[in-house]
């Protein structure tokens, strides 16, 4: 018996009546081969777009971003590719980093987390570590700006984290932290943006 080979295509549908009524669904990224996952949608400022990243796992580096025009909203010409540049590695670093959370600052900037092995010699995702990366205000160009837990040892680790602005000048990250004793907890950290 045949066996697929699993993979993942996006599909979004979109109200523009605040949820009374919703568009049919439309693919709007598909990367053969791979599987894409934990998709975070994300309306940038100033209409310059529709992102989201995504974790791409059988890549050797990971995330992505996936881009539209907020008026085309990923129809057939514009689905996220990495040839039609509507698809970015995120990061420059070789790292492959799983479950992302991205967000905008009031001023503009974006702030992507993602868990990452970042040198560390872990086997169980659970023993990541948590990595912070701010971009512009188009999600590009994306630099490590912060580990929220340095020198976090070997036997714990961080993972499954989202952000939160929480003002002009904070930014929140909850995070699963796994103890030595294997132990998970949510933990909640909050950073201060510093111009």
């Amino acid at each position: 018996m045949p066996v697929m080979d699993a993979y993942s295509v996006w599909i979004m549908i979109h109200s523009t009546d605040n949820g009374t009524s919703w568009t049919a669904p439309a693919e709007v990224g598909f990367l053969p081969g791979k599987r894409d996952g934990m998709p975070v949608p994300l309306l940038l400022k100033d209409n310059k777009g529709i992102v989201f990243s995504i974790e791409s796992v059988r890549n050797t580096k990971s995330p992505f971003i996936i881009w539209s025009s907020t008026a085309a909203k990923w129809n057939d010409a514009e689905r996220g590719t990495v040839q039609n540049k509507r698809r970015w590695v995120a990061i420059s670093d070789s790292y492959f980093g799983g479950a992302p959370y991205l967000v905008q600052l009031p001023a503009g900037e974006t702030l992507l987390s993602f868990q990452a092995k970042a040198g560390r010699n872990v086997k169980n995702v659970k023993k990541n570590t948590m990595l912070v990366y701010a971009g512009n205000d188009e999600a590009k160009n994306f630099r490590r700006m912060n580990d929220p837990w340095p020198n976090l040892p070997e036997n714990e680790g961080a993972y499954y984290s989202s952000l939160f602005v929480k003002d002009a000048n904070t930014v929140v990250l909850v995070t699963t932290r796994n103890n030595a004793k294997n132990i998970s907890e949510v933990w909640w950290k909050e950073g201060k943006i510093m111009r």
